[in-house]
C-alpha cells in the first residue's frame, strides 16, 4: 500500500474534525509552525495568527515559572502530556490540549504534535494535568512535577459533589511506597528524590483518562481520583500501578516486601457528605493498618 502524499495527507488534516497543531520542538519556545480549521474555530482565532507563537506561551504567563518547563521534560521523555489552553476572552472557555512527541530523523523528537477533541472542550477552571488559569502561576508540585495537592483538592471536592447529584461514582486511591523512610536512610534524600519523580512518571504514564487526577500527598505517598468505575476495576487499576512501580525495578535492599521499590495501596469510594480531608484520613487509617503486615510478592510482568 502507497503512502499519502503530502497534499493528500494535508487535505486529510484540513477535513478532520480534530482541532490539531504541529510545533517545533527544537525551540524552546513551541513555535507553532501549523494549525488546522477545525482547532482554528475552536479557538475563534485565524490559522495564521498562531503560526510562529510559542505554543506555551498560549497557557504560561511569560516568563514561564521555572516549573512549567517540566512539561517539556515529560515531552522529551516521549511520553506524551496534557496542557490546558488559555483563550481569548471572546472564547468565553479554556480547551485541553493533548501533545504527543514526534520522532523525526534518528529517532530523536524533532515536533510535538497537539489535538483537541471536539468533546475535550472544558469549563473554564476545570483541573486537569499542567493546568494553569489566566493570569495565574502554574501550581505543580516541586518534588515531581504534578499538579498541586491543592489543585487536586479542590477538583476531587468538585467531583464529590457532581457525582452526589449525578449518581455517578467517584474513587480515591492513595499510594504509599513501602519503607520509603528507610529508603531514603539508605541512598540520601536526593536518591528519594529521584526515585520520587520515577515512581510519579510511572503512574502517570499508567492512567489513560484525562478524567483520572493524580497528586503527591505526602512523603512517599500519591493520591489519584477515578470517576466511573466499579470497585472491582479500581482495585484491578491499583494493581496495575503497584505491578509498573515494582518493574521499574528501583533497588530498595532494606525493604521486607521486595528488593525493589514497592507500593501498597487503600481505595475507597468517595461519598458526598465526605470531605477531602476526611477522605485522606480514611484512606491513610487502612495504609496505616497494613504498614507492618507482610504484603503478597507482585508478580513481574
Amino acid at each position: 500500500m502507497k503512502s499519502l502524499s503530502p497534499h493528500l495527507l494535508g487535505r486529510l488534516l484540513e477535513v478532520s474534525p480534530l482541532g490539531m497543531l504541529v510545533a517545533d520542538f527544537r525551540d524552546d519556545g513551541l513555535p507553532i509552525v501549523y494549525v488546522n480549521q477545525a482547532l482554528a474555530k475552536m479557538l475563534k482565532v485565524t490559522p495564521d495568527s498562531l503560526i510562529g507563537k510559542g505554543l506555551l506561551s498560549l497557557a504560561m504567563p511569560d516568563p514561564p515559572p521555572p516549573d512549567g518547563w517540566m512539561l517539556q521534560e515529560q515531552l522529551q521523555l516521549g511520553e506524551s502530556a496534557s496542557l490546558l489552553l488559555v483563550l481569548p476572552s471572546s472564547a468565553g472557555t479554556d480547551v485541553q490540549l493533548r501533545l504527543v512527541p514526534m520522532a523525526g530523523t534518528g529517532d530523536r523528537f524533532s515536533h510535538v504534535a497537539g489535538y483537541i477533541p471536539p468533546e475535550s472542550l472544558v469549563a473554564a477552571g476545570n483541573s486537569t494535568p499542567w493546568r494553569v488559569a489566566t493570569g495565574s502561576t502554574v501550581k505543580l508540585d516541586r518534588l515531581t512535577g504534578l499538579p498541586s495537592l491543592d489543585d487536586f483538592s479542590r477538583s476531587l471536592a468538585l467531583s464529590c459533589a457532581h457525582a452526589d447529584s449525578s449518581g455517578e461514582s467517584v474513587s480515591l486511591i492513595m499510594l504509599r511506597v513501602n519503607h520509603y523512610n528507610l529508603y531514603q536512610d539508605t541512598f540520601g534524600a536526593q536518591a528519594a528524590a529521584s526515585m520520587m519523580r520515577l515512581v510519579a512518571r510511572s503512574i502517570a504514564g499508567t492512567l489513560r483518562r484525562s478524567s483520572d487526577r493524580l497528586a503527591r500527598s505526602g512523603k512517599g505517598e500519591f493520591v489519584l481520583s477515578v470517576e466511573g468505575l466499579n470497585e472491582t476495576q479500581v482495585k484491578a487499576l491499583a494493581t496495575r500501578l503497584a505491578e509498573r512501580v515494582r518493574n521499574l525495578s528501583i533497588h530498595h535492599p532494606k525493604s521486607t516486601i521486595s528488593r525493589y521499590v514497592s507500593l501498597r495501596s487503600s481505595a475507597l469510594r468517595a461519598e458526598g457528605d465526605s470531605s477531602v480531608e476526611q477522605l485522606f484520613a480514611r484512606a491513610r487509617e487502612e495504609l496505616d493498618k497494613s504498614e507492618n503486615s507482610e504484603l503478597p510478592p507482585i508478580p513481574r510482568l
